[in-house]
């Protein structure tokens, strides 16, 4: 791949979106970020807080260290520390410039501060609302799909800013990644444009992946690990990449660089890549390449992944409503004279139509999951028109539901195996 193709572009802006540095777990760093912006825009320190996250976020912060708060741990500390002092303007490094002062008057403003937590599901697996108020006053950041994708701001409830841009549609070309086209572009990639990428991250990750050796952090998987060979590269690879990982998620201040919105997704692309060709006694260049190859298959496996996983959630919903209709329709039968009324004719087709659209659902989802199999047996042979033609087949039975938020998932993941 030469530089005048219109992919190679492409993929050095991806590799400059998805390598960024973050400081601790990413999703306590965005609930901080979240709230410092938030704090920002209403111009006071808040007196209440009211964190509005999905599942995964608040998952994923509650038993985890919050950086720069002396070992604290949750989601009110990071809000909390947010507010306090963090710095919007550093993004996912928010809290990287407070002061011994400052992280000493965090358990006061906790204990001080009325802040509370609500589970939101609003059709976005990382989906966080940010709400904060001083006497009268309030603001509100809105982030979703990725850790610093603002999409709404508020200021006294009016919109001040709206961004209706979808995780779909990215700055970078994502459907552009393909994996033969990766191997191509790692193999003939000018290393000079992205060497500075790749060398932030190697000096970040392995940097945490010696703290965690050198020091004992959370479960000391890696200890474990080179216990059980020490002499095995195998093992010296899974062994410094979970170190890093136990170190960022139990306290560590040191930054990481990301791939896919993920500290530990960035981790296991970089450091097992960096161990073995130590061993191996690799030349430079052969360690950038393979950093290329190992950052972009992930970022191109994870795409997929999270339009699967819509797929299956939406049509499982679907297939509820399809299936509970006819039930409920029995069951209001039962319970009153509808049997005799004049509605019995609008009831008795109702549920002859959704008895009809749920087994065309199963026989749907039957294939959807067949058709998975399909695709990631095809991927590792290229076959991308064949699995383009599977899919433009399946779009045309699934017609019968006229569901437009599955047509354009179907649509986007076509676009994406072209």
């Amino acid at each position: 791949m030469n530089k005048e193709d219109s992919l190679y572009s492409i993929y050095v802006q991806i590799l400059k979106e998805e390598l960024v540095m973050a400081m601790g777990c990413t999703e306590p760093i965005a609930i901080s970020y979240a709230c410092a912006k938030a704090t920002q825009v209403l111009d006071h320190l808040p007196d209440r807080i009211v964190v509005k996250a999905s599942g995964s976020i608040i998952k994923n912060v509650k038993s985890v260290i919050v950086p720069h708060t002396n070992g604290l741990k949750g989601i009110e500390v990071a809000a909390a520390a947010g507010a306090l002092y963090g710095d919007a303007d550093a993004k996912l490094e928010v809290l990287s410039s407070a002061t011994r002062e400052q992280i000493e008057e965090l358990p006061e403003y906790v204990q001080n501060t009325n802040i509370t937590v609500q589970h939101i599901e609003q059709g976005h697996v990382f989906d966080l609302e940010i709400h904060v108020y001083y006497e009268q006053e309030h603001a509100s950041v809105r982030i979703v799909d990725t850790h610093t994708n603002i999409v709404q701001i508020e200021k006294n409830w009016q919109v001040i800013f709206e961004d209706k841009t979808t995780s779909l549609e990215l700055k970078a070309d994502h459907s552009a990644l393909i994996m033969k086209q990766i191997w191509d572009f790692s193999q003939t990639v000018d290393i000079d444009d992205v060497k500075e990428i790749l060398d932030r991250q190697i000096t970040c990750n392995m940097a945490i992946a010696n703290e965690g050796i050198h020091n004992s952090y959370g479960a000391n998987i890696d200890h474990v690990i080179l216990n059980m060979d020490s002499d095995c590269v195998k093992t010296r690879a899974k062994a410094y990449a979970a170190a890093g990982s136990d170190a960022r998620m139990n306290g560590c201040e040191l930054p990481v660089v990301i791939n896919s919105g993920s500290g530990n997704q960035g981790i296991t692309c970089c450091v097992p890549v960096v161990v073995y060709a130590k061993e191996l006694d690799c030349t430079q260049e052969q360690l950038y390449r393979a950093l290329v190859l190992s950052n972009l298959t992930a970022i191109y496996i994870k795409q997929v992944l999270v339009l699967y996983r819509h797929f299956v959630v939406l049509l499982v919903l679907e297939l509820l409503r399809v299936l509970v209709l006819p039930i409920y329709i029995m069951e209001l039968i039962k319970k009153s004279s509808i049997r005799s009324s004049t509605h019995w004719l609008f009831f008795r087709e109702r549920f002859v139509m959704v008895l009809r659209q749920a087994v065309q659902l199963r026989l749907l989802l039957v294939q959807m999951l067949v058709l998975w199999d399909t695709i990631c047996i095809k991927i590792s042979n290229n076959s991308m028109q064949v699995m383009e033609s599977l899919l433009i087949v399946w779009m045309k039975q699934f017609k019968i539901l006229e569901h437009l938020v599955l047509k354009e998932c179907f649509k986007q993941m076509i676009k994406l195996l072209r």
